[in-house]
């Protein structure tokens, strides 16, 4: 009998069933595009997706929904300490075999807090939940100030983004409904029309979309997509979106007023240009004022 290992040197073997074991933890749905994806070739591919196929998995007889659900509580206690995800896998399970699944999928996936000292995950955690007592529009600016380096960003805003999903922030887990209602409501008060979009959406807006029991918002600028914050409604996150892009085209907007006097300024006619550029300069003062 063929083995999808033959032929390959330890390192590569390894490799193969170390990939092979990280796809069988996720929800089945996603593993056969994680294989495509995966797979540098048609050898490669048979390989993994017949290596995948035998591993058991602790997804294997559970419903997509259980699956999901599964996997968003292992995700979640990650975020923990390490001191503290034991406690927590046997605090969440409700039966052995659900402890047994799990345990599993906790400890196959990547945490921030992963080759951490105990004290640093402490104190990475700590920090975390000082920053998500702040108001949603302030974290992402603390999570900058707070991190020496990159990769104390990545863990940090790791840490947080899941911290608010899971709602334990103070801010999360509010009426909804009304805060939608206000959203809309200072919207209209603003001026502002909320972009929705005609394709297939979770939430009907235009660079809305949800992750958890968040809103996350993008924007595409200059080909390169800008993340503006996560908030606790859909609405709240379009408003925001919204207030972005106008801002971005008031100044935009003065930019090229700016740029136009200049360059007819510069003009060298026979016929001279009758302007009033004081009038001019006090427009272009005008549209930057808008912008703040």
């Amino acid at each position: 009998m063929r083995s999808p290992y033959d032929g390959l040197s330890e390192g590569k073997a390894d490799a193969l069933h170390a990939e092979a074991r990280r796809i069988t933890e996720l929800p089945p749905s996603e593993r056969a595009a994680a294989v495509t994806l995966s797979a540098p070739d048609r050898d490669g591919h048979s390989r993994l997706a017949t290596v995948v196929g035998n591993m058991r998995s602790p997804y294997d007889g559970l419903s997509e929904g259980k699956a999901d659900a599964l996997q968003a509580e292992a995700r979640r206690i990650t975020e923990l300490p390490p001191s503290e995800r034991t406690a927590a896998v046997t605090l969440s399970a409700p039966d052995r075999d659900g402890h047994s699944r799990l345990a599993t999928v906790v400890g196959n996936m990547r945490s921030p807090y992963d080759g951490l000292s105990d004290g640093k995950a402490d104190a990475l955690h700590a920090e975390a939940r000082r920053i998500t007592e702040l108001p949603p529009s302030e974290r992402a600016a603390a999570v900058t100030l707070s991190a020496p380096d990159r990769d104390g960003h990545s863990r940090l805003a790791a840490v947080v983004s899941n911290m608010v999903g899971g709602m334990r922030s103070p801010y999360d887990g509010f009426d909804t409904a009304a805060a939608s209602a206000a959203a809309l409501a200072q919207a209209t008060a603003e001026g502002l029309s909320l972009r929705r979009t005609s394709r297939p959406s979770q939430t009907g807006f235009t660079g809305v979309y949800r992750k958890r029991s968040r809103f996350r918002v993008t924007v595409l600028r200059a080909g390169k997509m800008r993340f503006i914050g996560a908030f606790g409604t859909a609405e709240e996150g379009a408003l925001a979106r919204e207030r972005d892009v106008v801002q971005a085209e008031r100044v935009a907007a003065a930019a090229r007023v700016e740029a136009r006097v200049e360059a007819e300024a510069d003009m060298s006619d026979n016929s001279p240009i009758v302007m009033d550029w004081a009038a001019v300069r006090v427009a272009v003062r005008g549209c930057r004022a808008l912008i703040w």
